[in-house]
């Protein structure tokens, strides 16, 4: 269920990505979730777009750590991007409460509000990527269980981007 302004739209896919990284003595894990949504009539106008969340977690050392977490208030953001007749609109909010359920196989559960957004929907975890140079130093602060051992690697500058997929 997919609801901006009081008004239901149909989803096309829901898909979310994991970033880790460490930041002083700590890791986190920021879940990057897109949603798009199919084109609708609304008020004459046809309207489509996508919602893009971002959250930032501490202490999450493997993906059964998502479950059933309660977040709410500036945790992130919330991009509500919308087309409307060939126009774009972008609504961006901190403030907002999100409920990760549980994960079955690559789906998360998730409800989603804010001032103009409702969601409740699941997510496809796609992948988990980092920075840290070492595989070695990210089994430290997060389990690889649920990943396939094969990786895509990249260098961007000085980084090298290591990224893992989440196992059927």
């Amino acid at each position: 269920m997919l609801k901006i302004k009081n008004i239901n739209f149909k989803e096309k896919f829901a898909e979310a990505h994991l970033r880790q990284r460490i930041y002083g003595e700590n890791s986190y894990i920021t879940l990057m979730t897109t949603i798009e949504f199919y084109p609708k009539l609304v008020d004459d106008s046809i309207i489509s777009g996508a919602i893009d969340i971002k959250v930032d977690m501490k202490d999450i050392h493997s993906l059964k750590d998502l479950e059933e977490k309660e977040l709410k208030g500036e945790i992130g953001s919330v991009t509500i991007s919308v087309n409307n007749d060939d126009i774009w609109e972008h609504n961006k909010s901190d403030n907002f409460s999100i409920k990760l359920g549980k994960i079955r196989g690559r789906e998360l559960e998730i409800t989603l509000k804010t001032e103009e957004c409702e969601l409740d929907t699941t997510l496809e975890l796609i992948s988990l990527y980092t920075t840290s140079s070492k595989e070695e130093e990210l089994k430290k602060v997060f389990s690889l269980d649920d990943f396939y051992s094969k990786t895509l690697e990249k260098k961007v500058g000085t980084s090298q981007i290591i990224k893992y997929f989440v196992k059927e």
